[in-house]
């Protein structure tokens, strides 16, 4: 199911799944808290908690108690570099990645 939001012109989709997990693999890579993966990764508690369970079970996200941060594991990197390359090769710009493009260009003097 997607939901369509009505703003400034732009039509903003909710993100899939695997756009969501490669965002908190993407923030996670070095080292981030949970508060750190919900405000770059543009989720709530809820869904960072949720999704962040799955990558652990998985084997992509690994936790470091000692520092409470969770970090990409090296299933992690790989999936992120398979990801990138498909996205290439089918020239798809993921939401992120398009939101960026424009905020760089806006910056841009």
């Amino acid at each position: 199911m997607t939901i369509n939001f009505e703003g400034k012109g732009d039509k903003m989709q909710n993100r899939q799944k695997d756009e969501m997990m490669r965002d908190i693999l993407a923030v996670s890579n070095g080292g981030a808290t949970i508060t750190q993966i919900m405000f770059k990764a543009y989720m709530s508690h809820g869904q960072a908690k949720g999704y962040i369970g799955e990558l652990l079970e998985s084997g992509f996200l690994e936790f470091d108690p000692t520092e409470r941060k969770y970090r990409t594991a090296s299933k992690g990197l790989e999936y992120l570099q398979a990801a990138e390359k498909i996205s290439e090769m089918l020239s798809i710009s993921t939401k992120r990645c398009a939101a960026d493009k424009r905020m760089e260009t806006a910056f841009q003097f």
